[in-house]
């Protein structure tokens, strides 16, 4: 049987004011995804387990069938880093944000509109004047680099995304004492080289934001993120635009697939591919949609924008994927998201999300809609991701 896992980054929100107390998902017309409530059973889903940060890539490994006490280790760094083709080893590795300063007050955490051709210049100039330090500096996006701190793993993995500073002093988020005495260092001899950068001078010309910060985060060992164990028997495969997912799959010798980005008019039509689809499941029993926000940390803009995000991924990427599997019954689906994330805050808060099980021998609930308060009256009730790993594959 055919098991598909599908999860919208930061899909779940807060009643919002813009919509007359209600979330966007109660607002978006989501056919696709209230035809699979009305199938099937919801309930709502705890993102965050005990003892650990809500961070994307723990809910994203245990649903794909990591171990959960395997997936609880991982860190966006190393697995962004496994995503550059090398092995991570040892060394601790950091999300690295190209972020501009007022100051100390750090006002964008991940400068708008900076180039990927930008982001390598820059790029290439850390890790010039920054070799004594022994820090390697890679591109993973525009504005993102994979840092590497060479030979150690005492630097003390950093928590806060950028995006959660924004208009703070960055000097109070930095982590104290020896342990964070790398990065602090680190950080302000970044400042120094990016300051005078010559594509920084052209930013400030053409009146854009400046890159003259870099904001270390999700950072851990690499030899967290290899040989990972599954729950379920064969690795199966991963679709999704995110670097992260990508190095989720790669972990755990899944085959990644790319999707391309759903966010762009021009390429809305082609944002599924559905041949890549196809040999994905002919080829593998179980198969993990990962959809990332189009900015980080599950932020989609205003509340109109979230609706019109959650209604362009139920046209364009669950319907495709849903006509698809009705050649290869029986399967399973679940829908699902991977936290709640404020509109009006711009951050992720504490909450159990909105699930779907449907398909090959789930019964039918009252609950006929994917939105909050719809699935919390559902017949699975809370369950944990573990548990509904076990219920999607359970004979």
């Amino acid at each position: 049987m055919k098991t598909v896992v599908v999860i919208y980054e930061g899909a779940a929100d807060l009643p919002l004011g813009a919509l007359d107390g209600r979330t966007p998902l109660q607002v978006a017309r989501c056919a696709h995804a209230h035809d699979l409530a009305e199938r099937g059973r919801c309930g709502l889903l705890s993102p965050v387990r005990e003892g650990v940060d809500a961070r994307n890539e723990v809910l994203l490994g245990i649903l794909s069938g990591v171990a959960p006490e395997e997936a609880m280790r991982l860190r966006r760094g190393p697995l962004e880093a496994l995503t550059l083709g090398r092995a991570v080893g040892a060394e601790m590795v950091y999300r690295g944000n190209l972020v501009t300063l007022d100051g100390d007050v750090l006002t964008d955490g991940l400068v708008t509109g900076l180039s990927e051709e930008e982001t390598v210049s820059l790029a290439a100039a850390l890790g010039e004047e920054l070799q004594d330090e022994g820090a390697s500096f890679e591109v993973v996006g525009p504005g993102r680099l994979a840092v590497t701190m060479a030979g150690s793993s005492s630097g003390g993995p950093v928590g806060f995304p950028a995006s959660f500073m924004e208009g703070e002093r960055m000097e109070s988020f930095l982590p104290s004492g020896k342990e964070g005495e790398w990065i602090r260092r680190l950080t302000q001899r970044a400042r120094e080289v990016l300051a005078g950068h010559p594509v920084n001078e052209v930013r400030l010309d053409l009146n854009e934001n400046p890159a003259n910060g870099l904001w270390l985060w999700g950072g851990g060992a690499g030899a967290a993120a290899e040989s990972l164990h599954l729950v379920q028997r064969t690795p199966g495969a991963l679709l999704s635009q995110s670097r992260m997912a990508h190095g989720v799959a790669l972990a755990a010798g899944m085959s990644a697939i790319h999707l391309e980005l759903p966010w762009k008019e021009a390429l809305r039509e082609a944002a599924f591919k559905v041949a890549p689809l196809v040999e994905a499941l002919h080829k593998t029993d179980h198969l993990t949609v990962y959809i990332a926000a189009p900015e980080e940390l599950g932020w989609y803009g205003s509340a109109e924008d979230k609706v019109r995000a959650l209604e362009r991924m139920d046209h364009y990427l669950l319907g495709p994927l849903l006509s698809v599997l009705d050649a290869y019954r029986p399967y399973r689906v679940l829908l699902t998201c991977d936290g709640v994330v404020s509109t009006e805050s711009r951050h992720p808060t504490t909450g159990n999300v909105p699930t779907v099980l449907a398909g090959a021998g789930i019964a039918p609930d009252e609950a006929h809609r994917w939105d909050e308060q719809a699935c919390a009256l559902g017949a699975l009730g809370a369950l944990k991701a573990e548990q509904v790993v076990e219920a999607l594959l359970e004979e």
